[in-house]
């Protein structure tokens, strides 16, 4: 009895340990796929209501693996309770029977994800086969009505195949679906589940990256003309506002984009039929339905206004109050910069001459 409880813990250790390899590699693996999915949603962003390439490959890269890791981590949590010890024999067999149904249940799920790392590829060669020629909502038509066209040419054998599931049965010469047979249906539900979460994090990746890469410089000069210059980068559509408060009297100036000095570079991606006929037209303005992606990193926007304040600063103190808005009016993010000027006959003195913000 002792020796067949010294080896049956003697197995065990060595599927633990084969698991506990497993384990590492695909958290190595999993890792790299994750650097790869944040940069494809922090970089750039689907014009196109369809996502493009990039986009399929790295969400169904990292749900594939995290489903496997999920698996691997479930089967390592029910086999290490097996090696505690239990007054109880019950719970004891309890905790063996657990480890062993993750075990199974662990290369299962090896089995499914391996489909779906097939399917997956079949489906991005035929699309970077068929890109060039027409767009991505009509490959996966096509890919679609393929299906279909096989499904039908081989419905035999796939009734035949349900029939030996015990999915279909013949019950009083009539046909009966048996779902308790039907166990894809729960892996399908775990597969969109999961592609939608990471998707979803993709998504809100990419909103913060919209947001993120913003700079804004204020600066005055203690000359005769006051001269203020106002910078502002990896905005889109700004409105500022000045105010300048003294004994006298209160001046206001509200700029919006048309007042400012805009200059920006937009790095973007053509369908390839568009890119094709480019060529006619170099300055042509395309419209979101032609392009494919838009990149993020490289695209950036530059705002200056300059302005002299030499007639709206009075003798004695001035208090000078911006306001930004970064994104314009609809934007809740609001910046305000106060700082006061003195001036004395010809002597000019600014509290705080430049501002700079990041974020």
């Amino acid at each position: 009895m002792k020796n067949e409880e010294d080896k049956r813990i003697t197995e065990r250790s060595t599927r633990l340990g084969i698991i506990l390899v497993l384990f590492g590699t695909l958290f190595f693996i999993f890792k790299t796929f994750v650097k790869a999915w944040y940069k494809t949603f922090t970089e750039q962003v689907s014009v196109s209501m369809y996502f493009d390439v990039s986009y399929i490959l790295s969400v169904s890269t990292v749900a594939i693996s995290s489903i496997i890791i999920l698996c691997v981590s479930r089967y390592l949590y029910y086999e290490l309770q097996t090696f505690i010890y239990y007054d109880d024999e019950s719970e004891e067999q309890l905790k063996l029977q657990k480890a062993e149904e993750s075990y199974k249940e662990l290369f299962l799920w090896l089995k499914r994800c391996f489909y779906a790392v097939m399917c997956t590829i079949a489906y991005l060669d035929i699309c970077v086969y068929l890109l060039p020629y027409i767009s991505l909502k009509y490959v996966t038509l096509i890919i679609i009505v393929l299906l279909l066209i096989i499904s039908i040419f081989y419905r035999k054998k796939i009734i035949s195949r349900l029939y030996k599931l015990r999915i279909l049965n013949k019950v009083n010469g009539s046909i009966k679906i048996n779902l308790s047979k039907i166990n894809v249906i729960p892996s399908l539900f775990v597969f969109i589940m999961t592609i939608f979460i990471v998707l979803f994090a993709g998504v809100c990746l990419t909103v913060e990256s919209i947001k993120g890469n913003e700079k804004l410089v204020i600066e005055t000069k203690e000359t005769n003309n006051i001269p203020l210059m106002v910078y502002l980068q990896g905005n889109t559509k700004p409105k500022i506002c000045l105010q300048i408060t003294n004994d006298s009297d209160v001046s206001t100036l509200i700029l919006t984009e048309k007042q400012l000095e805009r200059s920006s570079i937009e790095v973007m991606s053509l369908e390839s039929r568009d890119a094709t006929n480019q060529k006619n037209n170099w300055f042509k303005d395309y419209d979101f339905e032609n392009l494919e992606s838009f990149s993020l990193k490289d695209s950036q926007y530059f705002y200056r206004y300059n302005v002299n304040l030499k007639q709206y600063i009075k003798e004695g103190k001035n208090e000078l109050k911006i306001v930004v808005l970064p994104k314009g009016s609809s934007d809740p993010k609001r910046i305000d910069v106060t700082t006061t000027i003195f001036k004395n006959q010809q002597k000019i003195k600014i509290a705080q001459k430049k501002f700079t913000h990041f974020e």
